[in-house]
């Protein structure tokens, strides 16, 4: 992903520095993973309410609220009925609700295990 690619290439994140690994997937649809004492849980879910798909990321552990999460919001094409078609990447959105704080390597395991998926796919051409 090019928003990945442009932040480790600035240099601004120093590579070999990470306190830890973060542990955890995505082959559920709520998963619980851990990072340098951190607790946080990935969900990923139809949301009807914006006909799309979402996948979002929330610490668990004391520090966090269930106010605070990142997510990332994927159209469906095929709103009405049948399986989910995901639409083209210029029309997936990430946002965040309330002020929370992810460290790098979890928000990059996240985006990764949201590619990986297959759920966002290139823009048509």
């Amino acid at each position: 992903m090019r928003f990945i690619r442009f932040v480790e290439a600035s240099g601004d994140i120093a590579a070999g520095t990470s306190p830890g690994k973060v542990t955890g997937d995505l082959s559920l649809s709520s998963n619980s993973w851990s990072f340098a004492g951190r607790a946080f849980e990935v969900s990923s879910f139809h949301d009807s309410t914006h006909d799309g798909w979402r996948y979002e990321l929330y610490e668990t552990s004391p520090a966090g609220t269930a106010t605070e999460y990142v997510y990332v919001q994927i159209p469906d094409l095929q709103p009405a009925g049948g399986p989910f078609v995901p639409a083209g990447a210029g029309q997936v959105a990430l946002a965040s609700h309330g002020d929370s704080v992810v460290p790098w390597p979890v928000f990059r395991q996240f985006l990764d295990a949201i590619s990986a998926s297959g759920d966002i796919v290139d823009d048509p051409a």
